[in-house]
This record gives structure tokens, C-alpha cells and sequence, in this order.
């Protein structure tokens, strides 16, 4: 097609990726998306979605993760995708602490969202976690959703395996969800000892007191973050200049040609 300058659209990407998908045709499929990163194709949620699909299949796992990573507008979709690319591949650990993030960015999981992970647990051999999502999974989130988040921590509480740190931290995303802060403290008293140094907790925690105008707390949380060096990495920008890649935080004056930058 590029020979003849045919024009690609969504349906013909996504029939030739699904086509390489199911055939293990990985050569192929990273042709076409040299190709169309070469054209600057804009390409879809549901191209990129395919792309995921066929790198989970092709057994290509790092490359899907980094596709996923640049999808600026996910939807659910691409979380079942690449949950179930990492199903295929034993990586159970890595799905469980995606559907972590996935729950903490305010997304609904579905029934195909768990079936993910149960296989995932499964393939991995991480027997408690899928006991664990087998009692707590959609019962506990049909609470959270629905506000009902005392039922929730209480199911968890009483299981029969001390919960982990991706139960309480679904848990404590959904206390952002319905600004319920008493219970968020709760949550916490137990997460705290089960991840004392993880950023993201701290400030999940620190932004549902932001919520609730709780300044006070909020600068007890940051001091605590600082205290115990638990503050979350400062997001970089990359942007590649003749073959180089250069990187950049913000306030970053270290680059050589900072003078000439930040005019």
C-alpha cells in the first residue's frame, strides 16, 4: 500500500494487526509500526489498542507496556488489553500493580477486567491474590462504587489472608472517590505498615485531605514524605534534537544550553 501511496486508515490498520496478532507475525507488525510512526499517522485509541493486542500476542510485553504508556485519553479498554497481554506471559504481579493504578486514576473495572486478573494470579501462581480478587474483587468494588465503603473495608478485614497492599490501596482510591476521609485514615493505619516508603500512598492520602480543605493534615502528610524520603520522583520530559535525546524536569538548569533554553 505504501508503494502505490494508498491511503491507511483505522479498519485497515486494525484488520492487519489483529491478522498479525493471531499469527505470531511480531516482524511484521513492528514494520507497520515503524511505518506509521514514519508517516506521523495520528493514530486512535483503538489502533493503539490493537497495537498492544498484537505485541501481548507476539510476546513482545516491554514494547506493549511502552504503547500503552503513551496513550494519552485511556479509556478501559487498553487496561483489559494489556492486562490480559500480561496474563499471557505469567506477569501477574506487574497486571495486579497496573489494575492498582488503574483503580487509583478512577477507572470502573469490569467483568473482563477481573477475568484478566483471576487468569493472571493463576498463570503467575499467585494463589492468595486470586483467593484474595475471588471474595474481594467485585464485591468489595461494587460497595466502593457505590459508596458503601465501611461494607467494603470490613469484607476485607475479614478475610482469611491478611490483605496486601493492592487491596487497601483499591481501597483508599475509592475513599477519594466519596471523600471519605475517617475511613481513608483507617485504611491507611494499616497500608503505612505494609508499604511505610510508597509515594503514591502518601499522596493519594494528602490529596483526599486536599479535597476535604484539610490543609493542616496535608502539610503533615508532605512532612512526612520529606521526613521519611518517601517524595515521588519529579516527572521528566525527553525530546530527541538530531539523533540525541535530551531530558528535562521542571526547574532543571543542568542542561549545558540552559542559558539559551529558558530565555
Amino acid at each position: 500500500m505504501e508503494g502505490v501511496g494508498m491511503r491507511v486508515d483505522d479498519g485497515f490498520l486494525i484488520s492487519i494487526l489483529t491478522a498479525c496478532a493471531e499469527s505470531g507475525m511480531a516482524v511484521l507488525g513492528k514494520r507497520i509500526h515503524a511505518s506509521v510512526e514514519r508517516r506521523r499517522f495520528r493514530c486512535s485509541t483503538k489502533v493503539l489498542n490493537a497495537f498492544i493486542d498484537m505485541y501481548a500476542k507476539c510476546g513482545c510485553v516491554d514494547v506493549a507496556l511502552g504503547v500503552f504508556s503513551r496513550i494519552e485519553k485511556k479509556d478501559l479498554v487498553p487496561w483489559n488489553s494489556i492486562i490480559q497481554g500480561l496474563d499471557m506471559h505469567e506477569c501477574g504481579e506487574k497486571a495486579l500493580e497496573l489494575f492498582t493504578r488503574m483503580v487509583h486514576e478512577s477507572f470502573e473495572p469490569d467483568k473482563y477486567t477481573f477475568i484478566g486478573l483471576l487468569c493472571a494470579c493463576t498463570h503467575a501462581g499467585l494463589v492468595n491474590e486470586g483467593i484474595l480478587l475471588l471474595l474481594n474483587g467485585e464485591s468489595a468494588w461494587d460497595c466502593s462504587s457505590r459508596g458503601h465503603l465501611e461494607e467494603a473495608f470490613q469484607l476485607v478485614r475479614n478475610m482469611p489472608m491478611e490483605p496486601n497492599e493492592i487491596v487497601l490501596g483499591t481501597l483508599l482510591g475509592a475513599c477519594r472517590m466519596h471523600n471519605d476521609v475517617d475511613l481513608a485514615n483507617a485504611v491507611c493505619e494499616h497500608l503505612f505498615e505494609l508499604a511505610p516508603l510508597d509515594p503514591g500512598n502518601f499522596n493519594l492520602l494528602s490529596n483526599i485531605y486536599a479535597q476535604a480543605g484539610d490543609w493542616v493534615n496535608v502539610a503533615s502528610v508532605k512532612w512526612q514524605m520529606k521526613n521519611t524520603g518517601s517524595q515521588k520522583p519529579s516527572g521528566a520530559s525527553s525530546i530527541e534534537v538530531e539523533e540525541e535525546v535530551h531530558e528535562f524536569t521542571a526547574f532543571d538548569q543542568s542542561h549545558p544550553k540552559s542559558d539559551d533554553i529558558y530565555i
